[in-house]
């Protein structure tokens, strides 16, 4: 404290100013999570009315990644096999055989198993049939 004394004669400052606090109004961003399940809602319909994901994904204004992951969820919520527009038997069974061989629980080893012919959104789309049909 004295240093600040010292500094503060030194300068000529006063040492009993009251300082102003300023309340800083901050806004508090808007939240998205209204709107989420709107665009899921909006993806669901789509999916059934097999709209490509290109078109999905401009219409919701979602990344490619979350169209898929919306797509799974679609063809895990439904006994109908519209899905069919995204993926083929073909797809499936290739998936589902490459699975058994190395498990469900990482996408990588099936990927290298089915020797990187088969991309990862695929596989995904692949394994939410497989994970329906299960059930």
């Amino acid at each position: 404290m004295r240093i600040v004394v010292q500094i503060s004669k030194e300068n000529k400052l006063s040492l009993d100013v009251k300082s102003e606090r300023r309340h800083i109004e901050t806004k508090k961003p808007i939240s998205t999570s209204t709107q989420q399940p709107l665009a899921k809602t909006q993806a669901f319909e789509s999916f059934k009315n097999m709209e490509e994901l290109e078109v999905i994904m401009d219409k919701i204004g979602r990344s490619k990644a979350t169209v898929i992951e919306y797509l799974c969820e679609y063809i895990n919520s439904t006994d109908k096999e519209d899905y069919k527009i995204y993926i083929t038997d073909e797809e499936v069974q290739k998936v589902s055989l490459a699975s058994k061989k190395v498990g469900r629980d990482r996408l990588k080893p099936i990927y290298l198993e089915l020797r990187e012919e088969v991309s990862y959104d695929t596989i995904r789309i692949a394994l939410a049939v497989i994970n329906r049909n299960k059930e």
